[in-house]
């Protein structure tokens, strides 16, 4: 685990942050999304919902899922789905946009 410390208090994230500052080399776990056990079902129900979406996620979306599924989850957990969509959307934008102006260069 990336954020899991060992016997001496470090984390394998530390470990790999201190060789890309000597080496100048990023691990590509070091850009890996950390998801505490005790939240792992908000994401995968999140990805679960998105995935038969087109855009955005909402509400509606949400609610259709946990019909089907028989679950129920709290506000927080709803708007923490929310969010997760709204961050994806405004990062698949901005790669967009990056992708458009390599392009015309």
């Amino acid at each position: 685990m990336l954020y899991l410390p060992n016997e001496n208090g470090y984390t394998l994230a530390d470990t790999l942050r201190q060789v890309e500052k000597s080496t100048g080399q990023r691990d590509t776990q070091l850009d890996s999304v950390y998801i505490p056990d005790e939240a792992f079902y908000v994401w995968q129900t999140f990805w679960a919902v998105n995935s038969n979406c087109s855009d955005s996620i909402t509400y509606p979306d949400i609610s259709s899922y946990c019909d089907l599924y028989e679950i129920t989850l709290t506000s927080w957990e709803l708007d923490m789905i929310i969010m997760l969509s709204s961050q994806l959307k405004s990062s698949i934008r901005k790669e967009q946009q990056k992708r458009e102006a390599t392009r015309k260069r």
